[in-house]
């Protein structure tokens, strides 16, 4: 599910394949692991889909109290199809988001 690598005082953080309710556990775990982090970039360039899973871990994430700036939390490789319903659930507007065609 991922892979993680400590570049410059970033966490890069690279998720892969289906993110759903199957995945619970894991994001958890990983969630326990970034509280720690101060700057963290997730790179979901080999993520194939997602559902309110990975929406409600990366609410979570950014409520924590080092994640409430939006520069803290780096979103890359995020598929142009997945664009719309980041938009309209404004999370666009709150990460920092970095979109591949």
């Amino acid at each position: 599910m991922s892979t993680n690598t400590l570049v410059a005082n970033e966490l890069i953080v690279r998720l892969s394949g289906e993110i759903d309710l199957s995945r619970v556990p894991n994001l958890v775990r990983l969630e326990k692991q970034l509280s720690k982090e101060d700057s963290v970039v997730i790179d979901l360039s080999d993520v194939t889909y997602f559902d309110t899973t990975f929406l409600r871990f990366l609410r979570n994430l950014r409520k924590q109290p080092n994640k409430g700036d939006r520069s803290s939390i780096k979103i890359v490789g995020f598929h142009n199809k997945f664009r719309r319903i980041f938009e309209l659930t404004g999370f666009s507007k709150i990460f920092d988001v970095e979109w591949r065609t």
